[in-house]
Order: structure tokens, then sequence, then C-alpha cells
């Protein structure tokens, strides 16, 4: 669970830069007497590149399982090769205890995609 709230940069007249910092959850408890749950948060953060108010990419930072989560979705990459990436997107995230996963979605195949772990 998480709250962020920041600011908007207009880059041109088509794209935006975002910021964010807000509160994550770091640590979720439930008292197995009374099942009262608590949180404990900590500060956590992001930015944003949109187009016209279309997301493009994202990375967010905090506390949480997964401290670093970068998204580059479908339709960003079309300028690297010529369009043949036009539809690929891609993923990847740092856990705090060392692993990553990763991975690539295709915007054709019904917005799914495939990923990659390691695990220690």
């Amino acid at each position: 669970m998480d709250a962020q709230g920041g600011f908007t940069r207009s880059i041109g007249r088509e794209f935006a830069l975002s910021a964010s910092l807000g509160a994550d959850a770091e640590v979720r408890n439930v008292d197995s007497s009374t099942n009262a749950e608590s949180n404990k948060m900590q500060f956590g953060g992001g930015s944003f590149f949109d187009r016209r108010n279309s997301l493009l990419a994202s990375l967010a930072m905090g506390p949480t399982a997964q401290r670093v989560t970068v998204n580059v979705y479908p339709g960003v990459l079309s300028g690297v090769l010529a369009g043949v990436l036009r539809d690929v997107g891609g993923w990847g995230a740092a856990s705090c205890d060392g692993r990553f996963i990763y991975g690539v979605a295709h915007r054709r195949a019904l917005r799914l995609g495939v990923g990659h772990g390691t695990i220690r």
C-alpha cells in the first residue's frame, strides 16, 4: 500500500515529466488475538514520463519488497529500431533481498508478457 503526491513539468507540447514523494507500507502486521492490522510506513517516491497524458515509462523506489521498479510501456521503443519494437514493453524490479525480476510484454498479446526472476 502506498500513497504519493508530486508535481508535473511539461516538456514541449506533448511530453511531461512527473516526480512524486509519499509513503509506502514497509511491514504489515496483524495481531493474532485481536485481528488488528498495523503498518510501518516509510518514504517512497517515483518519476513518470508521459506523452499527452499517456504513461510511457515509470521508475518507483521505496522500502517495500521491490525496492526499485522500472516500467517501459509498449510504444515507447518504436523509434529505436524503426518500428520493430513498437509493440514491445519491458519491466524490471530489484528486491530488498538482492533478487531481480524482469520481463517483456507485447501489446498484441492481450497485454500479457513473460518474466524471469532470480532466486537465492
